[in-house]
């Protein structure tokens, strides 16, 4: 299997006290305690040995936890995910993350809503005869206690989502985030929509703490749509 790439500007790390941002009310899900983890963002270079320890140290106390290694379950690569994403002969260009300057980054903490710890590994630009059709950002996010790999689309111009695709999952339980009745209540949500679990989303039991973190972590990706990528102009090939 392909191995993805080191981490963008988005990743595991801290900013500002304590390595939490702010959270507007009205983001707040009504159906959450208000204690999820936080959202963090760093930049590489020093932080990037911090965020491999981090990466590595998640790793081993998942496997510690569950006695084994069992749950590690890889459906798709990075090519795999990008032909997915992009089946239509589209040209495909790698988006430079780190044009993402700070009051982007702060924007992505206001606008996002309830923090999970989540990265983003790459993000990629889908283009058809010179016009650009999409974005689609491979990222991670912790589950109950191990990272789920997977690749977000987001149509351009329209800024919603086309589709989501778990790529690696590490957990023994949580396997129905990948079923076709918990995707398909993602497409066509945009940044305006607040993706309330029983309000206009639906909650799979067995899979809680991975349905609430992969829904954090789109509103994250959707939100970096809005603040970055799409005043994009099209990428060279």
């Amino acid at each position: 299997m392909q191995t993805l790439g080191p981490p963008g500007r988005i990743g595991w790390g801290g900013i500002g006290r304590g390595g939490r941002g702010p959270v507007r009310p009205e983001d707040r899900d009504p159906s959450e305690s208000g204690h999820a983890p936080s959202v963090v963002l760093n930049l590489p270079g020093a932080g990037a040995l911090r965020t491999g320890l981090l990466t590595l140290l998640l790793l081993a106390f998942g496997m510690l936890a569950h006695g084994q290694q069992g749950g590690y379950q890889e459906y798709l690569d990075q090519s795999g995910a990008l032909r997915i994403a992009f089946p239509g002969g589209e040209s495909v260009s790698k988006v430079p993350l780190h044009g993402l300057g700070e009051p982007q980054r702060v924007l992505l903490l206001v606008g996002s809503g309830p923090r999970a710890f989540f990265r983003v590994s790459d993000c990629y630009q889908g283009r058809r005869g010179g016009a650009v059709t999409g974005y689609a950002c491979i990222a991670e996010v912790i589950g109950k206690s191990m990272p789920i790999t997977f690749m977000l689309k987001i149509n351009h111009p329209q800024g919603d989502i086309a589709l989501y695709e778990v790529m690696v999952y590490r957990e023994l339980i949580g396997h129905k985030v990948r079923e076709g009745a918990f995707r398909e209540q993602f497409i066509g949500k945009t940044d305006k929509d607040k993706l309330y679990f029983g309000v206009d989303l639906r909650n799979l039991s067995g899979s809680t703490l991975s349905a609430y973190h992969l829904r954090d972590a789109f509103r994250k990706l959707l939100r970096l749509y809005e603040v970055y990528l799409r005043d994009l102009r099209a990428l060279p090939e």
